[in-house]
């Protein structure tokens, strides 16, 4: 027998493969940009967390570069998007978080609770073929003790075997 020939069948097909990536840095100015000759952090774990459009639990871990940058690629994330983590690096303090203009995601204004001092950008909806970059979490350097003025000169140790340092009394 001879079989007709069928039409009309549509073929729906999805954009596999996506990926979402940024960068940790020394934010100099506090200004949650990243400018001109501020440092990357290297070694910082960035965590991506949600649910991918199959709905495949998604749970990446990844140290950032000698660069400060991270990238992720992954499978198109369901419509509540996903989720990145930064641990708070040893030797800085927190900073600014920060979203290039047009991505998806917010920075909450306060850190979650059961979250310590680690950084997140939630919602970052991530569609079949996108790759989005400049998701930034920005830290600052610890301020260093200055010595005190003494007489209008820094304070220095006193070293009794080279009679060098400044002479301080006390009246008690």
């Amino acid at each position: 027998p001879v079989h007709g020939q069928l039409t009309d069948y549509d073929f729906g097909e999805l954009r596999v493969g996506a990926s979402v990536g940024g960068y940790v840095y020394v934010d100099a100015n506090n200004n949650g940009v990243r400018d001109t000759g501020e440092v990357a952090i290297s070694g910082v774990k960035v965590r991506l967390t949600g649910t991918d459009i199959n709905g495949q639990t998604v749970a990446l871990g990844q140290d950032t570069g000698v660069d400060g940058s991270f990238l992720f690629s992954v499978a198109p994330s369901n419509s509540a998007g996903y989720t990145l983590t930064e641990t708070q690096p040893g030797g800085f303090t927190d900073g600014k978080t920060g979203i290039a203009a047009g991505n998806p995601g917010a920075t909450p204004t306060k850190k979650p609770v059961g979250v310590g001092d680690n950084d997140q950008i939630t919602g970052v909806v991530l569609a079949g073929g996108a790759a989005l970059t400049d998701y930034r979490f920005g830290e600052g350097l610890i301020p260093q003790l200055k010595p005190p003025i003494v007489n209008g000169r820094p304070a220095r140790a006193y070293d009794a075997a080279s009679n060098a340092g400044p002479a301080i009394s006390a009246i008690l």
